[in-house]
Order: structure tokens, then sequence, then C-alpha cells
């Protein structure tokens, strides 16, 4: 004896049954049942005693007032539709009986497209501290995710322990990805086509927590508005190995369907944000941060796009662990090259301080201050060169003994607790 309301866009029928109505039909409140029938199918005017839809009405009329009139055929208001309760107006169509089925920009309910509008607004996610154009904005995929905040002082861990903090901030702004797609190489890292897209001289700052919420939420009921592409691939890299010529090699594969993410800042601070070996915060909460990162990056209104890609950051290589947890049998791929060409492309600089493999010489990871010591030596006593050595091989051991262990565990090896927690007892062996 209760009363639930069926899927969207069905109408009650005899005995308590739902019946779905044809295309552009649907009643008042859209859903709900309460003796509310589709009419009968487009181009009929016969008679049906069981439905009470003895006519339809020409296209681009409406039945006006209550709904009520006679069943003569001038009540269409073909040749008068002044002397008729069908008035011309917005596409669509109406019935003649008092279940006031009326047409409204071919959506099937009561209404025009500025009422459909009017309600859509009012069933708007709840986000904090934003307007409702930018709500909308971010909602819609007109805009797109290009960098998140973590408050210093607070963490990464939700204050509740549910999940990671409030008050990381997701900042958005609308990416030419026309660059991109046209031509990979003038554009080939994400900065380099955020600068260079006019759109993202306005931002906009949210609660990355909240608003991913409100999309997934919306996009249960948009997929029209905005469709979520499912990660294809992810690239890890060791640097300076050929690893952007893969990206615009996956850009220029099919420019219209593939969207290509080279060295974004978001995915990287999401992986990196609990720490090398999860010393901050659970494995856990990094990978629901990285998770709901690149599902907020994934999100496209341009109907043309199939697959997205990541390149990640060599940074990001060590902490293949967290990527692994959030996306188990997604595919990716670890491009390396023969290690002096590497050294030599890194130290290629007319300043050897400004190479990216001795930028951290000063606050080295805890995998190079373990590396350094089990060989005998001391950090005061390495030269650049030796450094940005030790910084490559301890990149790829940390990377391979993870992504390993993490394989093995999947085939039922039982290595989880042992590598892809943290790795480090692996690279001894």
């Amino acid at each position: 004896g209760q009363y639930m309301p069926p899927p969207p866009g069905y109408a009650g029928g005899d005995g308590g049954q739902y019946m779905p109505p044809p295309p552009g039909y649907g009643d008042n409140p859209p859903g709900y049942p309460g003796g509310y029938f589709p009419p009968p199918p487009r181009g009929y005017d016969a008679d049906n005693e069981e439905r009470d839809y003895p006519h339809r009405p020409p296209p681009g009329y409406f039945e006006r007032g209550d709904g009520e009139g006679d069943d003569d055929e001038e009540e269409f208001g073909r040749d008068d539709p002044s002397q008729s309760i069908y008035g011309a107006g917005q596409p669509g169509y109406g019935n003649k009986d008092k279940r006031d089925y009326r047409g409204g920009a071919g959506l099937g309910q009561h209404g025009n497209a500025a009422e459909k509008k009017q309600r859509n607004m009012q069933t708007l996610p709840k986000v904090d501290n934003i307007s409702e154009k930018d709500l909308r904005a971010i909602l819609s995929s007109e805009v797109h995710l290009v960098d998140i905040f973590i408050p210093p002082n607070e963490g990464v861990p939700s204050p509740s322990l549910d999940g990671y903090n409030e008050n990381i901030r997701g900042e958005f702004c609308t990416i030419d990805w026309s660059l991109h797609k046209k031509s990979p190489s003038t554009v080939p890292m994400f900065r380099d086509l955020v600068s260079k897209s006019p759109g993202c001289e306005h931002r906009i700052k949210v609660s990355l927590k909240q608003i991913t919420d409100a999309a997934r939420e919306y996009d249960m009921d948009n997929s029209a508005v905005a469709h979520t592409l499912e990660p294809s691939g992810f690239v890890f890299h060791e640097s300076r190995c050929g690893s952007t010529l893969v990206a615009n090699s996956l850009a220029a594969m099919n420019p219209s369907a593939h969207r290509v993410y080279s060295e974004s800042s978001p995915p990287l601070k999401a992986l990196t944000a609990c720490g090398e070996n999860s010393s901050r915060c659970p494995m856990s909460t990094a990978s629901q941060l990285f998770s709901d990162t690149v599902y907020m990056m994934s999100r496209s209104n341009d109907d043309a796009e199939s697959k997205v890609f990541f390149k990640i950051q060599s940074a990001g290589s060590k902490s293949i662990s967290v990527f692994s947890e959030a996306f188990p049998d997604t595919p990716w791929i670890f491009v390396y090259r023969e290690p002096n060409q590497v050294m030599m492309s890194q130290l290629d600089v007319p300043n050897i301080k400004q190479a990216n493999c001795v930028r951290g010489k000063k606050s080295p990871s805890a995998s190079i201050k373990h590396f350094v010591k089990r060989h005998g030596m001391k950090m005061r006593d390495l030269t650049d060169e030796d450094f940005c050595a030790v910084h490559l091989v301890s990149t790829m051991a940390v990377f391979c003994s993870i992504s390993a262990c993490c394989l093995l565990s999947r085939f039922g090896f039982g290595m989880e607790t042992l590598c892809c927690g943290f790795g480090q007892p692996f690279i001894e062996s």
C-alpha cells in the first residue's frame, strides 16, 4: 500500500504497475504514480477507452486550462486555435483528460524549458562557499580541475577519521583542450596548456571532497550533461627517458577521442599526500584523495572524448602503491632508459644545482638516506653527480620493488603487508 517513485520517466498503470510512456511524455510530478497513463502511440487519433486519450493535438499545440473538453476533432484547434482548448505553444503534446499532461519543449511533463531549468536549479547538490553559477560550471564540466591545495597546518586525514580533510581545496578553470589535441608538442606539459588557456584567468576554489561528492550525485541523473571517462592508462617514468613522447603519442593517436594529462599537479599531490611509506597518514586516505582527484579530472562535456590518460611526474613513481590501491585494474606502464643517457640529460644544465635529480639534496627522501647508509656512505660526502645517480637508482628500486610486490599480491602470494604498504624491506634484497 506504499507509493514509491518509479524510475525517472515512468508512469503508473493499471493495477499499480509502472509503465514507461512513449518518448517525450511523462506525468506531473515526474515519475510518481496515481493514475497517470501514457497517451496513444504517435500519429493515432482513435479512441482509447482504457487510457481515456481519445485524441492528440497536432505538433506545436498543448492543452490549455484544466484539460477538459469534448471529443470533437475541432477541439484540437486545427481550424481555429483560439476556439480550442489546445493553444499554440511549446513543441509537445497534451491530452484532453484531467490528468493534465502538457508538452513543454518536448520534455513530456508540465512546463516549458524555463520551468525545467528552474527545477534543476532547485535540485543542485549542496556545496559550501560557492556561487550557483560556479557550481553549475563545475558540475557541467565547463571547467576542469587544475590544482589542489592541502592546508599545511591541518594535514590530509579528516578530523573525523572518515576520509580526507574537507579543507583540501580544488582549483578549477576552463582549459582549451583544442590546443593540446591539435599539436601536443607545442603544449607538451599540462602547465603549458593551462598557461595558454584564456579561460584559466578566472579560477574557482572549492572543497575537493564536497565538490566530488556533489559531482558523483549529479552524474547519476545528468549523464547527458557530463560523462565520466574511465581512466584508460597511466604512464610512470624515471624522467628524461621519453615519457613526454609517449604522452604526445597517446594524444596524437586519436585527438578527438583522447584526453591526456601530462604531468598535471593534482594527481601527484594526491599520490604523495601521505608521504613516503605513508608516514603522515594511512595509504587508504591518499588512495581516496587520488581516486577523487582522478574522477574530477576525468569528467567531460565533449561527447567525442572516450578515453583519458595520465602521465605522472617521475616523483610519483615511488607512490605506485597508492595508485594500485585506487585503480587495481587500470593498465599502467613504466618508461625508462639507459642510465648513462638519463644522467647526461639530467646534468645538461648551465648550473648543476638546477638539475632535477640534484634539487632534493638538501632534504633527501627516506629511500635515498637508506640507500646511502646501506652502502656505507654519508650524505655530506656525495658530489652532485653522486647524488643524482643515487636519486635515479632509488626511484627505480622503490618503483620496481613496490610494483612487483603489488603484482605478486594480486596473484595470491600474500605479500601485501611486506611490500605494497611501503616497499622498503624489498629494496634491501
